[in-house]
């Protein structure tokens, strides 16, 4: 069970860092202010540790929305949408289980 773990972690991990590394000139991190692969390799850590628990769609979902978010910006014009909206549903995607878990502490505190 412990390889089977390491083997999708790694898998995920490796396909998140391809989808950071695309475009590097021009991509989310270094419209943010980020530049380097240290920094996409460091952010493709993070987002492997808060999708890897999650199901098949959710990664797929994050991997397609991370490569739409860091191609050219033209490319995610074909789609009808800006860039920068795809990046926000992403993160919007990624940062949502953190207050769904805080505010269901607070509902079982209550409860309990």
């Amino acid at each position: 069970m412990e390889l089977t773990n390491l083997i999708r972690s790694g898998m995920v991990f490796l396909i998140i860092a391809a989808t950071m590394s695309v475009n590097s000139d021009d991509n989310l991190l270094a419209r943010v202010g980020f530049s380097g692969h240290a920094t996409a390799l460091l952010t493709a850590c993070v987002c492997t540790f808060i999708v890897f628990s999650r199901n098949v769609y959710y990664i797929t979902i994050a991997v397609i929305l991370s490569l739409v978010t860091n191609m050219p910006g033209d490319f995610g014009l074909n789609f009808g949408f800006d860039r920068d909206l795809y990046a926000g549903v992403l993160l919007a995607m990624l940062l949502q289980p953190f207050p769904h878990r805080a505010l269901d502490a607070l509902t079982s505190h209550k409860n309990g």
